[in-house]
């Protein structure tokens, strides 16, 4: 394999690589949503969403100044199981 060949073939791995943890990484990027977003994801009021958070059934990740924030992701899990999550008073 001559060196020109060799290059060309460590390119193309290159990009392939690149574009796999470009992809990797945007599935594993954390959403973040207001309480208003959180609440409307999860089709719940927003006085509902945080009485259910003063009772301890769901977490609040984060706070920007007075606002909570919620990740997606946590939100999909509850979806997910209703059982075990917060829609079952």
């Amino acid at each position: 394999m001559s060196n020109h060949q060799m290059k060309r073939l460590v390119d193309s791995i290159l990009i392939m690589l690149e574009a796999r943890l470009k992809k990797l990484f945007e599935i594993h990027k954390t959403e973040w949503m207001t309480t208003k977003e959180a609440a409307a994801y999860l089709r719940l009021s927003e006085n509902n969403l945080r009485t259910k958070i003063s009772r301890g059934q769901l977490k609040v990740h984060g706070k920007i100044g007075k606002s909570w924030r919620f990740r997606r992701d946590e939100l999909d899990k509850l979806l997910s199981n209703p059982i075990k999550g917060i829609f079952n008073d």
